[in-house]
């Protein structure tokens, strides 16, 4: 199992994200290529930091409990996307440069460091043998969906599945100031 804290975005930003891919999809069918595999919207997040893997998750509920509590909630935006190896993200901005100090502020809270940090929503990965999807990524680079303000960060627990997914369980969720 492995354990990440994490900010999950609002039900609109994931529909307006899907509506612009579902508009891109449907007019260049096959842009995507074949080695694509899209994750499933309800597990779409912005990992503020990893904990790693089969660690005890009690010392990270009791850390984000305390250092997350009473912290600010950013005001962010999905604008773009790109790419990691064998990954396709959309880039996460903050509104304003003090929804960018709270964030920064939530990734150390959390344990990440944030020089390190480029905020992103993970929405696809491909294969090994496949090609970056550029034509999709190009389609998508000029793409601004709508900001939001997350209500809380979560502790996650996150493991296989048949067919190669992720389950993911929230252990914790601490409570944002807006």
């Amino acid at each position: 199992m492995r354990l990440f804290s994490t900010l999950w975005p609002a039900s609109a930003v994931v529909d307006d994200l899907r509506a612009a891919l579902t508009e891109v999809r449907d007019r260049r069918p096959g842009i995507a290529g074949p080695g694509l595999r899209f994750g499933a919207e309800a597990d779409w997040h912005v990992t503020l930091a990893f904990h790693g893997e089969n660690v005890d998750r009690a010392p990270f509920a009791d850390r984000l409990r305390s250092t997350m509590t009473g912290l600010r909630a950013p005001r962010l935006r999905l604008a773009g996307v790109g790419t990691f190896p064998k990954v396709l993200w959309a880039r996460v901005v903050p509104e304003q440069a003090a929804d960018e100090a709270a964030l920064t502020a939530l990734v150390a809270a959390a344990g990440g460091d944030p020089d390190d940090y480029q905020a992103h929503l993970t929405l696809a990965r491909w294969k090994p043998d496949a090609d970056e999807p550029r034509a999709l990524t190009s389609a998508l680079a000029d793409y601004v969906g709508p900001s939001w303000q997350p209500a809380e960060a979560s502790l996650v627990e996150s493991g296989p599945t048949v067919g190669g997914g992720s389950r993911f369980h929230r252990v914790l969720d601490v409570a944002l100031t807006r």
